[in-house]
């Protein structure tokens, strides 16, 4: 996720997740990378919070990476975000790392021969 994140442009990154799932209809593991991230208002936590619990409701595992301080700080007046959601990584390849028997569990190369945490799937504006 690049640039800030408010209530009125989340609807992109939903658009943008969909378009990501239909690319790769066997993806089980979704880790939002968040280093590009420069802002993040309440309202914008709210809608996220509803997109990830639609995602894990649909049998995703939903984790985040990469926060900056300034949005950590945000996150942290509403703590049960990271308790709902999972591990919160400090770096990408730490979240690969940690969650990459979740996404091969029963992985078929014929069906699908690259592997999206290996490739990242950027969300750009």
């Amino acid at each position: 996720i690049n640039g800030p994140l408010f209530f009125a442009n989340l609807n992109y990154i939903e658009n943008e997740v969909v378009k990501i799932l239909r690319q790769f209809p066997r993806l089980k593991v979704i880790i939002f990378e968040c280093s590009g991230l420069s802002y993040l208002d309440i309202s914008a936590i709210k809608t996220l919070e509803l997109l990830c619990e639609r995602l894990i409701a649909a049998g995703f595992y939903v984790s985040f990476s990469s926060f900056n301080e300034r949005v950590l700080e945000t996150l942290e007046k509403k703590p049960d975000f990271f308790i709902r959601f999972g591990n919160t990584y400090p770096y990408l390849q730490k979240a690969i790392d940690d969650l990459w028997h979740l996404a091969h569990r029963n992985h078929d190369k014929r069906l699908e021969p690259i592997c999206p945490l290996k490739d990242v799937v950027s969300i750009k504006k």
